[in-house]
């Protein structure tokens, strides 16, 4: 570098000074281009990444390339510490067009980095700095379905990573990865260098997590429409709810699905009931409003968790209504389903189907020939229990 050329008209004194800034500054940015790691991790089939973890020190300047190697899309979102599931839920959470929107990556403080839903074949750069202090940082794909089986975890940190066989940061199925020693995931060995775990390979179950009641699926789902939601209650009991029509569809009990022909497949393959179904509805409007032949067009709104149980959100024309449904507390196989309405100005019709096997309750209204009425006081809120087994109930007439 010759300060004459540059600086010509520079005293000598100035242009001493004006050497040691170019220097400083080259160095820094020389420095900064060595201390930016690039990681590149793909999803790949059996919904996987093809890295379950990857280390880095504390304030690392991290450019990241995200590919999907796959034939669905998928996406990368980056958490804080310990709140993987909770990303998943409130991902789950979404309404369908606002997840398809954000690319299935929930606004939250709990959210790091993320690169939204990805086609296949398609890739995207993500640069970021790596979080001053030190832990475990997951990374999951939050695409619906995805994301208890899907994740991986990011160590910052200057010392040693677990042996991959004692991970819990990572998937089950990435724990008996042998081909690589661990003591190669030693920081103050390595210096600046990024190491990381590469796959093993994924073999396809039921369920690659330990299913806990209640457990939520936003899958294809048979006998419902494409925007299908399983749940999974205590009890070995299980209920399809279908948002394309707003209502329960079915339930059953003795399990809950078998998904291995569907990972296996990559979403081609419908998963399977496990058990007997013991409620179908029928294809007519279970509600009314006003008048019993009058059934207002049902609109899906989403769902949020309430202690861990999704509240369905929808609406009845003008009338918003939210839904949670638990086992029913009776003897025999049943669900009690809880109702609020708002903006609800006449009365409510609730009917069943007479051949639908089920016996049916509720907490307020008045039952005749299989319908349920309520006044709009009365709708604000109730419950409706229904079982297999028979029921005695005062203010039902079955």
């Amino acid at each position: 570098m010759d300060i004459n050329i540059i600086f010509p008209k520079l005293n000598r004194t100035k242009k001493v000074l004006m050497t040691f800034v170019l220097c400083f500054s080259t160095a820094i940015s020389i420095a900064q281009r060595k201390d930016t790691l690039k990681i590149s991790i793909s999803a790949t089939a059996g919904l996987q990444f093809d890295k379950a973890r990857f280390a880095v020190h504390p304030g690392d300047l991290v450019a990241l390339t995200f590919k999907n190697a796959d034939d669905m899309s998928h996406n990368i979102v980056f958490t804080r510490p310990g709140e993987r599931t909770n990303v998943i839920n409130e991902a789950q959470a979404l309404a369908p067009d606002v997840a398809e929107r954000q690319g299935f990556v929930p606004k939250s403080d709990k959210v790091l980095f993320a690169v939204q839903a990805i086609h296949p074949g398609e890739s995207r750069k993500l640069t970021f700095k790596a979080p001053m202090t030190e832990g475990v940082y997951p990374y999951v794909c939050t695409f619906t379905g995805h994301g208890y089986v899907m994740y991986g975890a990011m160590y910052v940190t200057n010392g040693t990573l677990p042996a991959i066989q004692n991970d819990q940061n990572v998937p089950p199925n990435r724990r008996n990865d042998g081909t690589h020693d661990d003591d190669e995931h030693d920081m103050s060995k390595m210096g600046a260098a990024l190491k990381t775990v590469s796959a093993a390979k994924f073999t396809p179950t039921s369920h690659p997590y330990l299913v806990e009641p209640p457990t939520i699926y936003r899958i294809f789902m048979p006998d419902a429409s494409p925007a299908s939601i399983a749940v999974n209650l205590p009890g070995n009991l299980s209920y399809c709810w279908d948002a394309g029509t707003s209502r329960l569809r079915y339930a059953w009990s003795g399990g809950f699905l078998d998904n291995a022909d569907h990972w296996k497949g990559n979403g081609r393959f419908l998963p399977k009931v496990v058990g007997t179904v013991f409620y179908r509805s029928s294809n007519d409007p279970e509600f009314r409003v006003g008048k019993r032949t009058e059934a207002p067009l049902a609109q899906f709104k989403g769902y949020r968790l309430l202690n861990k149980y999704p509240q369905f959100l929808y609406s009845l024309g003008n009338v918003e209504v939210s839904e949670t449904i638990a086992g029913a507390q009776w003897e025999g196989k049943g669900l009690v389903r809880n109702f609020t309405f708002k903006n609800l100005k006449s009365d409510l019709y609730f009917f069943t189907d007479v051949n639908d096997g089920m016996a049916y309750s509720s907490s307020a209204g008045q039952w005749k020939n299989g319908v349920l009425k309520l006044t709009a006081k009365e709708a604000r809120q109730f419950s409706i229990t229904m079982v297999e087994k028979p029921l005695t109930h005062p203010n039902h007439d079955q």
